[in-house]
């Protein structure tokens, strides 16, 4: 299903813009950023109003027309299409949400990248909205994507979705038969190889050294969507820093970490470094012991690689930098066929 396809579907929404907004009924020509931004907050004010809907066909005509913004829409994101009535509402608000909460992401971030988990995570925010309102609504589909999310398990659950159909044949393949890795990098030997079941979760690599592995790191390998590939390394790796920094805090709302700070954020580029990087130092609490947690992301053969590294604290390492040349090695002599 086409994105300027569902341009159709949302014309009726078109009810004429929100009070105190200067733009034609239907001159969409005249919807620029700081309109999208106004209308962005009047939507996430109550998405099913009078003035929801109107903002929500600006944020929509905007995104069918803008460079700045990129969405894939594919049916496994967006279920409910497969056996809508294309003039049902409650269907048209649900696509509205999708495109709203991935417009939202990708301008707040100032990136044109695609984020299916913003946009789904809008549509369940209005799904709830629209059942509280509307007797009959009951999307199973929907109520899978709500069910997982209260389990803590819908970001991996989209993440497949929306990679595997992007993989090459060669990236469907089983990593942990196409990784070379050495035995022993610095201090740090090789535990072991941890596999996740699907192809676009790649492998990770647990390497720990002392007494009882409190000083350890794991390797995280995992293949770039084809779709994906277009970007650039550095507007790669930092979307996905984000991504790994959200986990972290997800971490510590499950209640598996506390006390989560973040001490340094900082874009390690190729002219300094072997290679465009991302970093971030975390201080966190773990079985009532004091760590530091270091994160680091880059790009490799249409592949991510990210270190994520914890340590006791202690000033010796609080920025990080003992672990940096390792990154650079384990890097360096992983080997992706």
């Amino acid at each position: 299903m086409s994105f300027k396809s569902l341009r159709l579907i949302l014309v009726i929404l078109l009810i004429g813009p929100p009070s105190g907004f200067a733009v034609g009924e239907t001159d969409d020509m005249l919807i620029d950023k700081n309109l999208v931004a106004k209308a962005l907050m009047m939507y996430q004010r109550d998405p099913l109003d009078e003035e929801g809907q109107s903002a929500g066909a600006i944020i929509f005509m905007y995104a069918s027309k803008a460079d700045d913004i990129k969405i894939a829409l594919r049916e496994e994101l967006v279920p409910w299409i497969r056996t809508a009535d294309p003039d049902d509402p409650v269907s048209q608000q649900l696509l509205v949400a999708y495109i709203a909460g991935n417009v939202h992401s990708q301008l707040t971030r100032g990136e044109a990248v695609d984020d299916p988990n913003s946009g789904v995570r809008m549509v369940l925010k209005v799904y709830g909205l629209l059942k509280s309102r509307l007797e009959g609504v009951d999307i199973p589909e929907l109520e899978q994507f709500v069910a997982l999310q209260k389990q803590g398990k819908l970001e991996e659950h989209l993440l497949k979705l929306s990679t595997n159909a992007y993989l090459s044949e060669k990236q469907r393949e089983p990593l942990e038969g196409r990784v070379d890795f050495p035995n022993r990098i610095g201090a740090f030997q090789y535990v072991g190889t941890q596999t996740y079941g699907s192809p676009e979760l790649g492998i990770s690599l647990r390497y720990g050294r002392g007494a009882g592995q409190q000083h350890y790191f794991d390797l995280y390998i995992y293949p770039i969507p084809n779709q994906a590939l277009n970007y650039n390394a550095n507007t790669l790796i930092k979307s996905h820093y984000r991504n790994a920094k959200s986990d972290i805090y997800f971490a510590q709302r499950k209640g598996l970490i506390q006390d989560v700070k973040l001490n340094e954020e900082k874009w390690l580029s190729a002219d300094k470094y072997k290679f465009p990087a991302a970093r971030g130092i975390f201080e966190l609490q773990r079985d009532h012991m004091l760590l530091f947690s270091t994160v680091y992301i880059t790009v490799k053969n249409d592949h991510y690689i990210k270190l994520r590294a914890t340590y006791p604290k202690n000033d010796a390492t609080a920025k990080g930098e003992h672990m940096m040349q390792i990154f650079q090695d384990m890097v360096e002599q992983v080997l992706i066929r």
